[in-house]
């Protein structure tokens, strides 16, 4: 295939092959080419500027793979088809250093036709230049996901027709400029993860045709009131969690949106339940965890039929469990209330929630039996109701839980055995039972069928009698915790051959707790450290335990 073939081609595709090294020369003079498209391969080195002198390209991605610089700097490529690219995509690269040139703040085209400039996951340092508000006809510009530090230029403002704005996951610093609540046309913007400072004006209001704003996790501090969100007729999604901000809105407020996505995580409200929320029919993700709201639940909670998330955590809200029809949240996916100050019992109706994937009610003040209907939810991974105050056993019914990954019910002032049922959650990575009543053997069952098992808590139990070498089986087992029991007899030999727990894992080591009852000759663990385990939701911090003296003689021994 001879170079006058490839200098015919208007379009050509390569994505999401296996090609390796440089661009290959008979791409550098494809003088006809409009859209070329080399992404998700493995091609390298630097990006050669001969790409665009064909003078004819119009769409260039070249995002996800593995160049290293561009020939010139990003300007070259840019003044080089000042009125040819529309789109250049140059995402999930390797950059090295600035790449953009920060230092460089002017350009020789005085007219720019390109709409979409993505560099997004690629490495890249530096400052954001101001030459980037040269780019006039800029549609979308996302340059989320890199290491770009320093302030947002005010220069962006000048993008008259900018519609997404994509900044997050950076170190940018300082204030938000002015300029950009002048971009009308904004339908996206995003600033989370940053290290930005100062407050949110009311001429956010200015962005009338915005959608979707985040400026979640920087150090925005201030009051946001209801002329913030004013004229905001077309947000849907709004997430300003993770911040210093206080949300102070009249009680009878009726805000112009209708949100689908709220995140106001930290936010503080400092007053009952926001009654504007009772505005918003078609949530389906509601976070105000640890926003200082408190009293009971409101009734028109109930009528939240399209929520998937709930998390309202870590506040003080007090009274009961709402008992809601349960048919009005059946797609309730997670439901995060720990850390408040919830009484009264659980009702039987939290097990008929079919698409429940998380439940955590830990730290709270629930009291009776938790309730023995559990199994209709196949696709629960995760139940914390740890630091209550529960009487009774551990449900059987747990045992129906097929993909129950996590399980903590400690300090929930639990008696009785440890169910045979619960040997068919064969799923299970975690199982925190400690600081209970619970008597009886450690089941041999636990090492024969949980073999997932990361970490196992059992400690400050009435657990008696010896240690089962069944454990033994338990070879992904990074935690153990049997202190404060009256267990007796021999550790296992075969305790040295848990892998899990060996330093051969290049990750952070933890103690391993262990204490037993009246030992005759305890031949000590051959590594005692615990790896942190990279699960789903990572564990609590273990502190530099010791084995820890229970009721007999107590054996210590510290990290190696």
């Amino acid at each position: 295939m001879n170079s006058t073939f490839f200098a015919r081609i208007q379009s050509l595709d390569l994505g999401n092959n296996e090609l390796r090294g440089p661009i290959p020369d008979v791409l550098h003079n494809m003088t006809a080419v409009r859209v070329l498209d080399p992404s998700k391969n493995y091609f390298n080195s630097t990006i050669p500027l001969s790409l665009v002198n064909s003078k004819s390209v119009v769409d260039l991605n070249l995002g996800w793979n593995e160049f290293e610089n561009i020939d010139g700097g990003m300007l070259s490529i840019l003044n080089k088809a000042c009125s040819l690219i529309r789109s250049l995509d140059l995402s999930g690269n390797s950059f090295l250093g600035d790449v953009l040139g920060s230092n460089k703040n002017s350009s020789r085209c005085l007219v720019y036709h390109l709409e979409y400039l993505s560099l997004t996951s690629g490495g890249i340092s530096g400052d954001l230049p101001d030459y980037l508000g040269q780019l006039k006809g800029l549609k979308e510009l996302n340059l989320a996901g890199n290491s770009f530090s320093g302030p947002i230029p005010s220069s962006l403002g000048e993008l008259s027709g900018l519609r997404r704005l994509h900044l997050e996951n950076n170190q940018l610093n300082g204030t938000i400029p002015p300029s950009l609540w002048r971009l009308s046309t904004l339908e996206y913007l995003s600033l989370s993860h940053n290290q930005l400072i100062g407050s949110i004006p009311d001429s956010l209001g200015r962005l009338v045709n915005l959608v979707e704003f985040d400026i979640a996790s920087n150090s925005l501090e201030g009051v946001i009131s209801e002329r913030t969100f004013s004229n905001l007729s077309k947000l849907k999604h709004l997430d300003i969690s993770s911040n210093h901000l206080t949300c102070n809105v009249k009680s009878d407020w009726v805000p112009p949106f209708s949100l689908d996505h709220i995140n106001m995580s930290s936010c503080r409200i400092r007053s009952e339940f926001p009654r504007w929320l009772q505005t918003q029919k078609e949530i389906s993700k509601l976070d105000m965890s640890n926003a200082s709201i408190s009293g009971g639940f409101p009734v028109w909670l109930c009528n939240m039929s399209y929520l998937s998330y709930l998390d309202l955590s870590t506040n003080q809200i007090s009274g009961n469990l709402p008992t809601c029809d349960v048919d009005n949240f059946h797609s309730l996916e997670v439901l995060r209330l720990g850390s408040n100050l919830i009484n009264g019992s659980m009702s039987s109706t939290m097990c008929n929630l079919d698409n429940l994937l998380l439940l955590d009610l830990s730290k709270n003040n629930l009291s009776g039996e938790i309730p023995d209907c559990w199994g209709w939810q196949q696709g629960l991974f995760l139940i914390n109701l740890s630091s209550n105050k529960f009487i009774g056993t551990i449900p059987s019914s747990i045992g129906n839980l097929s993909y129950l990954t996590w399980l903590h019910l400690d300090d929930s002032s639990l008696h009785g055995e440890l169910p045979l049922t619960l040997s068919d959650c064969t799923s299970l990575e975690l199982l925190d039972l400690g600081e209970n009543k619970i008597s009886g053997n450690i089941p041999s069952w636990v090492g024969e069928s949980l073999l997932l098992l990361r970490i196992l808590k059992l400690r400050n139990n009435t657990f008696s009698g010896s240690i089962p070498s069944q454990l033994c089986r338990l070879s992904k087992l990074q935690i153990l915790d049997l202190a404060l029991n009256n267990l007796s007899g021999r550790i296992p030999h075969c305790f040295g051959k848990l892998t899990g727990m060996t330093k051969d894992n290049d990750v952070p080591q933890h103690n391993i707790t262990l204490a037993f009852g009246p030992v005759a000759s305890a031949p000590s663990p051959a590594i005692i450290a615990a790896p942190t385990p990279s699960i789903v939701e990572p564990p609590p911090p273990v502190a530099p335990a010791t084995i820890a003296r229970g009721p007999g003689v107590g054996i210590k021994r510290r990290s190696q």
